[in-house]
């Protein structure tokens, strides 16, 4: 199975594949140097298992300059169950309990449409009451 070293620099947000190494030794070496450098934001040293009967690699960085290692924190530990339980509040809110709700906000057309359509309604009422009024008078 065949073995690559790869050295990746990061520049401009972009990673690229600056060399090629048979061995981990001189790939490490190089890293280091460009990196001491200062051209590039970070370095990375992949190792590149290659298979050619499954026609697969494996990749594994074995050196990165992007995350110091004391930047990499530890799990969170696991809690028991009986410890896991949040203080939460109820999903139901019982009438007279806690704040006022706001009303639930509308879209931004359906109050014009309702104030248009009193309107029609009020003058359509206000033209048939004329209309019954002159019809009256005119009766007399």
């Amino acid at each position: 199975m065949p073995t690559n070293f790869e050295v990746h620099t990061l520049k401009g947000g972009v990673w690229q594949i600056d060399s090629t190494y048979q061995t981990r030794e001189p790939a490490i070496e190089t890293a280091k140097q460009l990196y001491g450098e200062k051209r590039f934001e970070a370095i990375k040293v992949i190792k590149d298992d290659f298979d050619p009967k499954t026609n697969k690699g494996k990749e594994i960085v074995i050196y990165d300059t992007a995350k110091p290692q004391t930047e990499r924190k530890a799990p969170p530990p696991q809690e028991t169950k009986a410890a896991a339980v949040p203080d939460k509040k109820p999903d139901v809110e019982f009438k007279g309990t806690g704040a006022p709700k706001a009303p639930a906000k509308s879209s931004s057309l359906v109050m014009p449409i309702i104030l248009l359509g009193v309107l029609l309604l009020g003058g359509l009422g206000a033209l048939f009451g004329l209309s019954q009024l002159t019809a009256f008078l005119g009766r007399l």
